[in-house]
């Protein structure tokens, strides 16, 4: 095989949560040029799914974009049985929905924990279970599973963002476990693990006008905040059979941050 059909995403379909904007609707927009058919799923707030599909259609016709609540089980079962209904199967899953909170641990309250973990542990964990039951075995052909965690989910902060770091810690936990559970079954599960890349989430830190920014920018060797393109490489290679060997890494993406 070569080089250009190992990275090629020609008649694959991917499903990448959160993906109307952020590194999300980056990851889609690299898998759409990557050759994949893309669906993105989102809670729809403001109108973002639509617009982030239009946006995305003018790469690749074949977009799709449907309201999911990733950390309400229902929601997922519905998302994936209207996909099953459309007869649209999955061969990649990028699970990058994801919410932070900050606040100091002795005053988080349990309800943005909760909200937190919902979101970004048990949202991974479900759209994980239900493709996985529905979408992927069924067909015996595998697949490829790609779980957003972040530098976060191995180190500690000082920003006060306990219950984010501990989900992206239990992402990692999920992705290695799952990887071991059905390597046998052609499904790969992989990894990201992001540093601090500009986003709605992260504007506080990352915008331009953030006293946060140069902090941030003076802590990482290449001395500069990763670009959301960045991120687009990383993903199809996962995705693609260049990775095909691959299974229970993770793969910081985070400008040299992890090996200081």
């Amino acid at each position: 095989m070569n080089i250009s059909q190992l990275f090629s995403l020609n008649d694959k379909t991917g499903l990448v949560t959160g993906g109307a904007s952020g590194i999300g609707y980056s990851m889609a927009e690299g898998l759409l040029e990557a050759g994949a058919k893309v669906i993105i799923c989102g809670r729809g707030r403001h109108g973002s799914l639509e617009a982030a599909s239009n946006k995305l259609a003018q790469i690749g016709p074949e977009v799709i974009a449907l309201n999911c609540d990733v950390s309400n089980e229902e929601n997922v079962q519905k998302l994936v049985k209207s996909l099953t209904e459309m007869s649209i199967n999955i061969d990649i899953l990028v699970n990058n929905a994801g919410v932070s909170w900050g606040h100091p641990s002795e005053s988080l309250s349990l309800e943005k924990w909760k909200m937190v973990i919902d979101i970004n542990l048990t949202g991974t964990f479900l759209m994980c279970r239900e493709v996985i039951t529905s979408l992927m075995l069924p067909r015996g052909l595998g697949g490829s599973i790609i779980n957003i965690s972040s530098v976060a989910g191995y180190k500690g902060g000082e920003y006060g963002v306990v219950a984010y770091n501990s989900s992206k810690a239990g992402v990692i936990g999920i992705t290695k476990q799952l990887a071991i559970e059905y390597a046998s079954n052609g499904i790969r599960v992989n990894a990201i693990a992001p540093s601090w890349f500009p986003s709605y989430m992260s504007r506080y830190f990352t915008d331009k006008e953030s006293p946060m920014r140069k902090t941030l920018e003076n802590q990482n060797p290449m001395g500069r905040l990763g670009e959301q393109w960045e991120l687009k490489g990383v993903v199809v290679f996962l995705a693609s059979n260049a990775s095909s060997y691959i299974t229970g890494v993770v793969i910081p993406v985070d400008g040299g941050l992890m090996s200081q």
